[in-house]
Protein backbone atom coordinates (compact mmCIF):
# COMPACT_ATOMS: atom_id res chain seq x y z
CA UNK A 1 0.00 0.00 0.00
CA UNK A 2 3.50 2.21 -0.06
CA UNK A 3 2.87 3.23 -3.53
CA UNK A 4 -0.87 3.85 -2.76
CA UNK A 5 -2.33 7.36 -2.01
CA UNK A 6 -3.00 7.13 1.45
CA UNK A 7 1.10 6.22 2.16
CA UNK A 8 1.66 9.46 0.41
CA UNK A 9 -0.87 11.94 1.64
CA UNK A 10 -1.24 10.86 5.51
CA UNK A 11 2.31 9.59 6.34
CA UNK A 12 4.06 12.42 5.17
CA UNK A 13 1.33 15.24 6.66
CA UNK A 14 1.41 13.47 9.56
CA UNK A 15 5.18 13.24 10.09
CA UNK A 16 5.71 16.71 8.70
CA UNK A 17 4.09 17.84 11.93
CA UNK A 18 5.92 16.78 15.00
CA UNK A 19 3.47 15.02 17.02
CA UNK A 20 6.24 15.40 20.31
CA UNK A 21 7.44 12.39 21.94
CA UNK A 22 6.17 9.57 23.64
CA UNK A 23 6.66 9.78 28.08
CA UNK A 24 9.66 7.76 28.16
CA UNK A 25 11.32 5.18 26.05
CA UNK A 26 9.89 2.06 24.65
CA UNK A 27 12.23 -1.05 24.01
CA UNK A 28 10.69 -3.36 21.25
CA UNK A 29 11.67 -6.34 21.15
CA UNK A 30 11.11 -9.28 18.19
CA UNK A 31 12.38 -12.18 17.25
CA UNK A 32 13.60 -13.69 13.51
CA UNK A 33 13.43 -16.85 12.71
CA UNK A 34 12.23 -20.51 14.19
CA UNK A 35 13.75 -21.46 17.78
CA UNK A 36 14.27 -25.32 16.17
CA UNK A 37 18.18 -26.02 16.39
CA UNK A 38 18.43 -27.78 13.19
CA UNK A 39 19.02 -25.59 10.15
CA UNK A 40 16.27 -26.80 8.03
CA UNK A 41 13.63 -24.86 10.13
CA UNK A 42 15.57 -21.32 9.43
CA UNK A 43 19.00 -20.51 8.69
CA UNK A 44 18.87 -17.59 11.61
CA UNK A 45 17.57 -17.36 15.03
CA UNK A 46 17.82 -13.53 17.06
CA UNK A 47 16.14 -10.69 18.17
CA UNK A 48 15.68 -7.08 17.46
CA UNK A 49 15.29 -4.54 19.28
CA UNK A 50 14.42 -0.69 18.64
CA UNK A 51 14.70 2.03 21.37
CA UNK A 52 12.81 5.17 20.98
CA UNK A 53 10.43 7.93 22.45
CA UNK A 54 8.99 8.19 19.27
CA UNK A 55 6.88 4.96 19.07
CA UNK A 56 3.16 6.82 18.26
CA UNK A 57 5.15 7.93 15.01
CA UNK A 58 6.38 4.80 14.19
CA UNK A 59 2.90 3.27 14.39
CA UNK A 60 1.56 5.29 11.86
CA UNK A 61 4.56 4.66 9.33
CA UNK A 62 3.13 1.30 10.06
CA UNK A 63 -0.51 2.21 9.26
CA UNK A 64 0.43 4.56 6.30
CA UNK A 65 2.24 1.06 4.74
CA UNK A 66 -0.71 -1.20 5.36
CA UNK A 67 -3.41 0.66 3.90
CA UNK A 68 -6.63 -1.55 4.61
CA UNK A 69 -4.72 -4.84 5.60
CA UNK A 70 -4.47 -5.91 9.39
CA UNK A 71 -0.65 -6.30 8.88
CA UNK A 72 1.94 -6.15 6.59
CA UNK A 73 5.15 -7.87 7.37
CA UNK A 74 8.69 -6.56 6.41
CA UNK A 75 9.64 -10.29 4.68
CA UNK A 76 5.89 -9.45 2.48
CA UNK A 77 6.70 -5.76 1.50
CA UNK A 78 8.60 -5.14 -1.40
CA UNK A 79 11.84 -3.74 -1.95
CA UNK A 80 9.76 -0.26 -2.68
CA UNK A 81 7.91 -0.63 0.54
CA UNK A 82 10.80 -1.64 2.60
CA UNK A 83 12.58 1.50 2.08
CA UNK A 84 9.96 3.98 2.18
CA UNK A 85 9.07 2.52 6.17
CA UNK A 86 13.10 2.32 6.50
CA UNK A 87 13.45 5.78 5.39
CA UNK A 88 10.83 7.34 7.83
CA UNK A 89 11.83 5.14 10.81
CA UNK A 90 15.10 5.89 10.76
CA UNK A 91 14.07 10.00 10.54
CA UNK A 92 12.95 9.62 14.03
CA UNK A 93 16.27 8.32 15.30
CA UNK A 94 15.75 5.21 17.36
CA UNK A 95 18.97 3.11 18.72
CA UNK A 96 18.47 -0.56 16.98
CA UNK A 97 20.38 -3.69 18.08
CA UNK A 98 20.37 -6.92 16.23
CA UNK A 99 21.74 -10.33 18.23
CA UNK A 100 21.87 -13.50 16.12
CA UNK A 101 22.59 -17.17 15.78
CA UNK A 102 23.62 -18.42 12.32
CA UNK A 103 22.25 -22.38 12.50
CA UNK A 104 24.94 -22.71 9.31
CA UNK A 105 28.15 -22.11 11.73
CA UNK A 106 29.47 -24.68 14.05
CA UNK A 107 30.02 -22.17 16.44
CA UNK A 108 27.15 -22.04 18.11
CA UNK A 109 27.05 -20.46 21.68
CA UNK A 110 26.44 -22.22 25.28
CA UNK A 111 22.98 -20.34 25.40
CA UNK A 112 21.60 -22.26 22.38
CA UNK A 113 21.91 -25.72 23.45
CA UNK A 114 19.58 -27.82 24.91
CA UNK A 115 16.45 -29.87 23.91
CA UNK A 116 14.12 -27.07 25.97
CA UNK A 117 13.87 -24.79 22.74
CA UNK A 118 11.41 -22.86 24.74
CA UNK A 119 14.61 -21.97 27.33
CA UNK A 120 17.04 -21.72 24.75
CA UNK A 121 14.52 -18.78 23.12
CA UNK A 122 13.97 -17.04 26.76
CA UNK A 123 18.29 -17.22 27.09
CA UNK A 124 18.90 -15.44 23.61
CA UNK A 125 16.41 -12.63 24.35
CA UNK A 126 18.03 -12.65 27.51
CA UNK A 127 21.70 -11.92 25.86
CA UNK A 128 20.02 -9.50 23.30
CA UNK A 129 18.25 -7.45 25.92
CA UNK A 130 21.50 -6.96 28.03
CA UNK A 131 23.96 -6.23 25.25
CA UNK A 132 21.62 -3.60 23.81
CA UNK A 133 20.58 -2.03 27.83
CA UNK A 134 24.39 -1.94 28.30
CA UNK A 135 25.06 -0.06 25.24
CA UNK A 136 22.36 2.70 25.37
CA UNK A 137 22.31 5.64 27.78
CA UNK A 138 18.62 6.00 27.39
CA UNK A 139 16.56 4.76 30.50
CA UNK A 140 12.98 3.95 32.28
CA UNK A 141 11.67 1.64 29.42
CA UNK A 142 8.15 0.39 28.65
CA UNK A 143 9.27 -3.32 27.35
CA UNK A 144 6.87 -4.35 24.20
CA UNK A 145 7.16 -8.04 23.45
CA UNK A 146 5.32 -9.56 20.27
CA UNK A 147 3.92 -12.59 22.26
CA UNK A 148 5.10 -16.03 21.88
CA UNK A 149 4.15 -19.27 23.21
CA UNK A 150 7.74 -20.09 24.26
CA UNK A 151 8.00 -16.90 26.56
CA UNK A 152 5.39 -19.01 28.93
CA UNK A 153 4.72 -16.11 31.82
CA UNK A 154 8.63 -15.88 32.24
CA UNK A 155 8.97 -12.74 29.69
CA UNK A 156 9.08 -10.55 32.65
CA UNK A 157 11.54 -12.55 34.55
CA UNK A 158 13.99 -12.88 31.31
CA UNK A 159 13.80 -9.11 31.06
CA UNK A 160 14.41 -8.69 34.83
CA UNK A 161 17.48 -11.11 34.69
CA UNK A 162 18.84 -8.80 31.45
CA UNK A 163 18.80 -5.57 33.24
CA UNK A 164 20.59 -7.19 36.65
CA UNK A 165 23.37 -8.77 34.49
CA UNK A 166 23.55 -5.05 32.45
CA UNK A 167 24.24 -3.55 35.41
CA UNK A 168 26.42 -6.29 37.27
CA UNK A 169 29.17 -6.26 34.05
CA UNK A 170 29.17 -2.67 33.25
CA UNK A 171 29.50 -1.26 36.81
CA UNK A 172 26.30 1.36 36.09
CA UNK A 173 22.76 1.54 38.30
CA UNK A 174 20.35 -0.57 36.53
CA UNK A 175 18.33 0.08 34.23
CA UNK A 176 14.50 0.78 35.44
CA UNK A 177 11.37 -1.11 33.19
CA UNK A 178 8.27 0.74 34.21
CA UNK A 179 6.35 -1.41 32.05
CA UNK A 180 6.00 -4.66 30.54
CA UNK A 181 3.77 -5.69 27.50
CA UNK A 182 3.44 -8.82 25.50
CA UNK A 183 1.21 -8.16 22.53
CA UNK A 184 0.20 -9.36 19.32
CA UNK A 185 1.53 -7.46 16.80
CA UNK A 186 -1.46 -7.78 13.97
CA UNK A 187 -2.99 -4.83 16.99
CA UNK A 188 -0.01 -3.04 17.77
CA UNK A 189 1.37 -0.65 15.10
CA UNK A 190 4.48 0.28 16.74
CA UNK A 191 5.02 -3.12 16.98
CA UNK A 192 4.13 -3.71 12.84
CA UNK A 193 6.77 -0.93 12.23
CA UNK A 194 9.53 -2.50 14.07
CA UNK A 195 9.53 -5.76 12.26
CA UNK A 196 10.59 -3.62 9.13
CA UNK A 197 13.95 -2.89 11.74
CA UNK A 198 13.70 -7.06 12.34
CA UNK A 199 13.72 -7.35 8.97
CA UNK A 200 16.46 -5.27 8.07
CA UNK A 201 18.59 -7.38 10.11
CA UNK A 202 17.70 -10.48 8.38
CA UNK A 203 18.16 -9.31 5.08
CA UNK A 204 21.77 -8.19 6.09
CA UNK A 205 22.53 -11.46 7.80
CA UNK A 206 21.12 -13.30 4.30
CA UNK A 207 23.47 -11.19 1.92
CA UNK A 208 20.07 -9.54 0.61
CA UNK A 209 20.84 -6.21 1.42
CA UNK A 210 22.99 -4.32 3.64
CA UNK A 211 21.43 -0.74 3.22
CA UNK A 212 18.73 -0.66 5.53
CA UNK A 213 20.63 -1.78 8.75
CA UNK A 214 22.94 0.99 7.59
CA UNK A 215 20.26 3.40 7.28
CA UNK A 216 18.85 2.72 10.96
CA UNK A 217 22.86 2.36 12.12
CA UNK A 218 21.76 -1.06 13.73
CA UNK A 219 24.86 -2.87 15.89
CA UNK A 220 24.52 -6.02 14.81
CA UNK A 221 26.34 -9.02 16.09
CA UNK A 222 26.67 -12.71 15.84
CA UNK A 223 26.52 -14.50 19.18
CA UNK A 224 28.89 -17.16 19.20
CA UNK A 225 30.63 -19.75 21.65
CA UNK A 226 33.04 -18.22 24.03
Amino acid sequence: MMGGKQAKKSGSKQLKADRGKDEGFTLMLDEYGDKGDKKQSSNLFGFGVTITDRGEEMGIIAKDVRGDRIELKSRDATEAQKDWVVTRISRLKPETYGNYIDKRKKDHPEIWEGKDRAAAYRRVMKVTVKNALMETDKDDFLVLVDYDTALMKEGRNTIDEAVKEAADETGKQAKKIRGYKEVDSKKCDAMQAHDFVVGAMRDSVLGIDDRWVDQLGMKLKRLVKR
